[in-house]
């Protein structure tokens, strides 16, 4: 296992973890007392020292297979499957046995789990001003160019590239840190109330819809649908924020 390199406090406590995701905790007390994790990945090959690892299940791959190279690379914390716990439970029960630094979490699904968790690490930012930006087209570059005029003043973080989907939107905001005034954050979708979730874990106080395009109709049947799920955006905006849309749109 390479050498931990765990800089300062958790992203989340042991408790704060267990209690955004109702998950399940596996490991001595000895263990829950060492609890932390600076960073979170959902791509084993992203890793790194204080890492907790988040093995996502797809269509076509399980990255509960990663684990392993996971904790090779310095996860701390792994939050796994209930399902994956009661297939392979001895392999994890070694695992906190041989490693006192290293805990794991189960829970009933891992996508969703990292999305409350995610949400409940926002909530510890209360002063944080976070804009969404959606649209079917334009998002990067309209979140760059708000992000350019808005650092001319102050502490803004923001999404990497385009990270903006149901597992993008949460990685990017555990991003935030004490010295940030304001975030900046993409929202994506591939599908059917992906919008919807991702607003729960930013709530937004300010949000902007570039343009409602054609993009993902074959999922949606519709612009009338797109602008609907689109709309999620704006579910949480706050009576001293706004919500922006084109003034010129057939849907404004």
């Amino acid at each position: 296992m390479k050498e931990s390199d765990v800089s300062g406090e958790s992203l989340l406590s042991a408790d704060e973890l267990i209690s955004a995701t109702g998950g399940k905790y596996i490991g001595s007390a000895e263990n829950k007392n060492l609890f932390c994790f600076t960073s979170v990945a959902t791509d084993s090959r992203n890793v790194i020292g204080g890492t907790m690892f988040v093995p996502l299940i797809g269509e076509n791959q399980d990255g509960h297979l990663y684990c392993p190279q996971a904790v090779e690379n310095g996860a701390r914390i792994l939050l796994i499957a209930q399902s994956e716990y009661e297939k392979n439970g001895g392999f994890y029960d070694k695992l906190v046995a041989d490693n006192a630094e290293i805990s794991v979490v189960t829970v009933k699904n891992t996508l969703k789990a990292l999305q409350d968790a995610a949400a409940a690490y926002v909530a510890k930012f209360p002063t944080l001003v976070k804009i969404a930006v959606t649209g079917s087209s334009g998002k990067t570059t309209s979140k760059e160019m708000i992000v350019s005029v808005l650092r001319q003043k102050y502490s803004v973080v923001y999404t990497q590239g385009n990270f903006n989907s149901e597992t993008g939107l949460p990685l990017s905001v555990f991003n935030i840190r004490k010295n940030h005034e304001i975030g900046v954050f993409e929202m994506g979708m591939n599908r059917k109330n992906e919008i919807k979730e991702i607003s729960g874990v930013l709530k937004a106080n300010f949000a902007l819809i570039t343009n409602i395009g054609t993009a993902h109709i074959g999922i949606l049947g519709s612009r009338q649908n797109i602008a609907e799920e689109k709309r999620h955006a704006f579910d949480y905006i706050t009576e001293n924020g706004a919500a922006f849309i084109p003034a010129i749109d057939e849907f404004a």
